[in-house]
């Protein structure tokens, strides 16, 4: 209703074809008052959230209605509205109107193992064929919709919804208003509410009793009673029906969202503009609404997780509640205004007009739609970037997570450059290059790691490459090195979004010198956007370095989950009996990885259990005083060493991996475990926190050698049935770091930054 509102505003007509089933007299209230400025009427049929034999009549009813009206977009938002509206184009007379459809999460919320994942990805995909422009609310659901449905038929664009002027407004809490505050549907399976009654029960338990108010309604309202009575909290839930949002938000002081499904949730936008503190879940797009805060958000499905949540912002002052909540309010103030995604999605209209006027002109436009082509240029991203990549250091994890964008935008139909620094290539890298084929264009220039006078020449010739190859919509630099030539180049490649991915911070080691935070303080003003791989590096980005909230965007890199060895074969190579318990660990012989500390964790495990095998993957310069250091601990006689294996090849001959870094940007490790089946050991380094949940995927631990083998320990003493368990909860959550949906979520985000710095296609597109 809010962008038919505003595209009235702006002197379009506009029609409206609603649901009567739901909404119940609120939605009655605000269609009634929207009915009497809708030039192409409004209209209202029962349609059922699943397949069902109304479809049939309504869809009918559908199409005599766009037959009546004429217009020359129909836009249909969530999956059913989406099916109505693309199944007009099978009815004769009907394939002019311009088809735009927005899922809001819909049918992509259906993973896959659930029963109805197939048949609606196949219905999504025969849809896919009637699109002329896709409108994902979020890079989230882009990202879903890549990964399940495949690449578009037509155009696609990523526009965040976003919210009104007196929606900014903060809204403050009654005299009365209760602790805690929820508002939404009673669904438990997709809105949390059972984690968050659990988690209630457990601060119970610490006699921690906080009152919460539900808003809402919704078909489990009596087992949500029911099952706050048996957790034992019943008196601390009040039940309210449905009322507005901001009428809701004065009746708590703090709002939880405990999702484990959602797309970008209206609600949380409303709760940030009305500066509500705020605990909320890290599932969907709602990370791309908190930004730069998205290190605030907590795993679902967690009750402890939640719990510890709400304990903490229970025991924050007041001043630091209207703290946090003011930043987040000012971020999204920034970025999620109606009237930029109103005009946004008429961009889009008019692109798939000019589109469908370019590729297709056997299919007539109308009079309008031509109009509309004629006196509007279009500003539109294109559907095919020249996208350059640059690193220098093309070793470890962060050559890993270039060559599988390579991949990702090359299938995407992209055109893609790298280049790279031949001074660090390892072997594996260059073969993965090879691979790819002649897709790729590649271009060397030396790079050195150090900072060295040199570097003057590297970014002159860096710019030459870059002018000789491009020009480039898009330059990503990776590492810290390649992202300093690259933003000094960017100065001089006005046109060109400049992006930055650290693959952690050199800052976020002990012993870094301060000049280096200067450094990539400044050097951040030079370039359109850095990319986090964790919410540790987020942090540190925000708070340590003080980088520019604006830039900042969390994606965290992900992993091929199609590449798993089994378990007989990389034993096999290791050359490890099959009823061994295996302790692994898989990484660079680098001081980050601290492997002091590991060879302490592996003397110590070794010594309460003699009877278990370690494997160390890597190497580094290093690894001779980590082997003198593991002699010394008494475990090297245990210790299987793989310098040369690709760790992804045996992560399956392991029972555990055990990490004891000082610190990772996101760590490719632990998604590879998960996608083996692994349980993970670790301190909450990169994107450990996301990935372990302590007696279910592994257990997540402090710095302290004790304490790591510890965890070791309790999961090696554990009976093959648990440790079954724990294999099937590693594989459930690998999915989550899954490269497809950053691949698309990085592709999103870099057609977002294209549109806010040109404003138009590049000169190249048609």
């Amino acid at each position: 209703m809010d962008l038919a509102r505003e595209q009235i505003a702006r002197g379009h007509q506009v029609g409206l074809i609603a649901d009567s089933l739901t909404g119940g007299l609120m939605a009655e209230q605000r269609l009634g008052e929207l009915e009497p400025h809708l030039a192409l009427g409004l209209m209202r049929l029962p349609i059922h959230r699943l397949p069902h034999i109304s479809d049939l009549s309504a869809m009918a009813a559908v199409n005599r209605r766009i037959a009546e009206t004429a217009p020359d977009v129909v836009h249909g938002h969530g999956s059913k509205g989406g099916a109505y509206a693309r199944a007009i184009s099978l009815f004769p007379g009907r394939g002019r109107a311009i088809r735009a459809y927005t899922p809001h999460g819909g049918s992509l919320h259906f993973q896959p193992g659930m029963k109805s994942h197939r048949p609606f990805m196949l219905a999504e995909r025969l849809m896919s064929r009637r699109t002329d422009i896709l409108l994902f609310e979020s890079a989230f659901v882009a990202s879903r919709f890549h990964q399940y449905v495949g690449q578009p038929h037509g155009l696609e664009r990523v526009i965040p919804n976003g919210i009104s002027s007196p929606e900014f407004q903060p809204v403050a809490p009654h005299a009365d208003a209760a602790d805690l505050l929820y508002v939404g549907e009673f669904r438990m399976a997709a809105k949390g509410l059972d984690t968050l009654i659990d988690a209630l029960g457990l601060l119970a338990r610490e006699e921690v009793r906080p009152s919460l108010v539900l808003v809402g309604d919704g078909p489990e309202t009596q087992s949500l009673v029911e099952r706050a009575v048996h957790a034992g909290v019943g008196s601390q839930v009040t039940m309210r029906p449905r009322m507005p949002a901001r009428e809701a938000f004065a009746l708590g002081k703090i709002m939880v969202t405990p999702s484990r499904f959602e797309s970008l949730p209206y609600i949380v936008l409303e709760a940030a503009g009305a500066m509500l503190p705020l605990v909320a879940t890290n599932v969907g797009g709602v990370s791309e609404i908190y930004g730069p805060y998205a290190d605030r958000l907590i795993a679902c499905d967690n009750p402890q997780l939640l719990a510890g949540a709400i304990r903490e912002a229970l025991s924050e002052t007041a001043e630091r509640r209207r703290a946090k909540a003011a930043a987040l309010h000012d971020y999204v103030a920034s970025r999620f205004t109606i009237g930029r995604m109103v005009e946004r999605v008429l961009e889009g209209y008019r692109a798939a007009i000019a589109s469908r006027a370019r590729g297709a002109p056997q299919i007539s436009l109308s009079a309008n739609a031509k109009r509309i082509h004629s006196e509007a240029a279009p500003t539109f991203v294109p559907s095919k970037m020249r996208i350059c990549h640059v690193i220098e250091s093309s070793s470890g994890g962060s050559s890993r997570v270039v060559v599988d964008l390579l991949r990702d935008q090359l299938h995407a139909g992209h055109e893609v450059t790298l280049i790279y620094s031949p001074v660090r290539a390892e072997q594996q890298f260059t073969d993965a290059l090879a691979a790819i084929g002649d897709r790729l264009r590649v271009r060397t220039v030396s790079m050195s790691r150090a900072v060295r006078p040199h570097d003057i020449v590297s970014a002159w010739t860096l710019l030459r490459e870059l002018r000789e190859l491009g020009p480039f919509d898009v330059v990503h630099a990776h590492s810290s090195k390649a992202g300093a030539l690259s933003r000094l180049a960017g100065i001089f490649l006005s046109k060109t979004v400049i992006v930055y991915t650290p693959h952690a911070f050199v800052t976020l080691a002990p012993e870094a010198a301060r000049i280096f935070g200067v450094a990539e303080w400044a050097a951040s003003w030079f370039c359109d956007a850095i990319l986090l791989g964790s919410q540790q590096e987020l942090t540190h980005a925000r708070d340590a370095l003080h980088l520019p909230v604006s830039r900042l965007r969390l994606i965290p890199p992900g992993v091929d989950l199609s590449v798993v060895s089994d378990r007989a074969t990389a034993r096999n190579t290791l050359g490890l009996p099959d009823d061994a318990f295996v302790v692994g660990f898989v990484g660079r012989m680098a001081p980050q990885k601290n492997p002091l500390r590991l060879a302490e964790v592996l003397g110590i495990v070794a010594g309460a259990r003699p009877d278990l095998r370690f494997v160390v993957v890597g190497d580094g310069e290093l690894f001779d005083l980590f082997s003198t250091a593991l002699r010394a601990q008494g475990a090297a006689a245990a210790t299987t060493f793989a310098p040369d294996v690709d760790g992804r090849e045996v992560m399956a001959a392991f029972d555990c991996l055990v990490c004891a870094s000082d610190y990772e940007s996101f760590g490719l490790i632990f998604p590879e475990a998960l996608a083996a089946g692994v349980p993970i050991v670790s301190p909450p380094v990169g994107v450990a926190p996301e990935a372990i949940v302590t007696g279910k995927t592994g257990a997540l631990t402090s710095f302290e050698p004790d304490d790591i083998a510890r965890g070791v320990l309790e999961i090696a003493a554990k009976s093959a049935k648990d440790r079954e368990t724990m294999t099937k909860a590693c594989r459930d959550m690998a999915p989550k770091f899954d490269a497809s949906e950053s691949g698309a979520q990085i592709r999103a985000l870099y057609q977002e930054l294209l549109i806010a710095k040109i404003g138009a296609a590049p000169d190249h597109l048609p």
